[in-house]
């Protein structure tokens, strides 16, 4: 945060460097996803809605919820492996969690049972 206050300061950020910051802390493709996608809104702007969110390379449906709900309240799930775990027993959802249909239930469900 202190090297890249804001997305654009990231934006303008060598590979490297960010690489260098994020070293130690693991999940190392996240760095090369946030610097894609600072320079994404560098040049389109900040989304302010879930399909602007998942419209960023790298930004899945949990990250364009999360960032949609909290940032912006917008009332859309922020549907992870555990609420798909926890859902799938409450609904008895028998489907694959792993693929599309049993993805595309799960946000039914958490975005109907409010």
């Amino acid at each position: 945060m202190a090297a890249f206050p804001t997305y654009q300061d990231l934006a303008k950020a060598d590979v490297d460097e960010v690489m260098r910051l994020w070293s130690g802390l693991g999940y190392y493709s996240r760095p090369r996803k946030l610097l894609e996608a600072a320079k994404w809104m560098d040049e389109y702007g900040v989304p302010t809605d879930f399909a602007g969110w998942k419209k960023i390379p790298g930004c899945g449906d949990y990250t364009a919820g999360a960032v949609s709900s909290i940032a912006f309240g917008i009332p859309v799930g922020a549907v992870d492996g555990n609420v798909c775990r926890v859902f799938s027993r409450l609904f008895l959802i028998s489907a694959d969690l792993q693929k599309k249909e049993g993805k595309t239930l799960i946000w039914y469900k958490s975005c109907t049972r409010v």
